[in-house]
């Protein structure tokens, strides 16, 4: 019987209709799942965080969720863990762009940066003192705007602090070869050195959604 490896990192088995027949996985907290039965499971499994270990055929790759990151076994395979909304984007994706984007979404929270979903992509978000918040950085998959790469943007528009508008501008302009549309708007192409340079990118984001909590922006 085919079935599929991944870890029950919640500590607890997803809840699932109908009979079961679940057993225990090559690691603690692993379990494998029938592949019929984790078929099923798909549309609760697009609603939560887990973690797909691997696969036993590529028939099984073939009939997994799209919505659900999934990595072949092997000494380069890294376990991932993103929510439902951020692996319906990474699909859209190139698989070079996908540890860039999991770091993003992952360290996003531990930030007190807000992530909020619009129709092509997550737009992320300081928080002010006054509870509002302030959206700074947006990403686009690839041919959103007529561009093939996926994308990231720094908008500062929304910054009402000129001196560190300015600042925010001459450090993701530093950082990485950003492209200038209009005023407030800095273009960067997360391919080449653009994503080599994204992790430096981020720290600048994160630093400046910091400054904005903090009452500058």
């Amino acid at each position: 019987m085919k079935s599929i490896e991944f870890i029950d990192w919640a500590g607890k088995l997803l809840d699932i209709d109908g009979p079961t027949e679940v057993r225990r996985g090559s690691a603690p907290g692993v379990v494998l799942v029938p592949v019929a039965q984790f078929q099923a499971m798909q549309a609760r499994i697009k609603e939560l965080e887990v973690e797909v270990m691997g696969l036993k055929s590529a028939q099984v790759r073939a009939s997994a969720s799209p919505a659900i990151s999934i990595v072949e076994r092997g000494k380069e395979a890294k376990p991932r863990r993103v929510v439902g909304e951020a692996l319906r984007f990474m699909a859209l994706c190139p698989e070079e762009t996908h540890e860039v984007l999991e770091q993003l979404f992952g360290d996003a929270a531990n930030h007190g940066v807000v992530i909020k979903w619009g129709r092509r992509g997550p737009s992320f978000r300081a928080v002010r003192p006054d509870s509002s918040e302030c959206t700074l950085f947006y990403l686009f998959p690839p041919g959103s705007q007529g561009r093939e790469a996926a994308t990231a943007e720094a908008y500062l528009g929304n910054i009402m602090d000129a001196a560190l508008q300015e600042q925010a501008r001459q450090r993701f302009g530093a950082e990485a070869p950003f492209e200038a549309q209009g005023v407030s708007t800095m273009v960067l192409a997360l391919n080449g050195e653009g994503l080599a340079r994204a992790g430096g990118v981020a720290q600048v984001l994160w630093d400046i959604c910091a400054q904005v909590a903090s009452g500058r922006g």
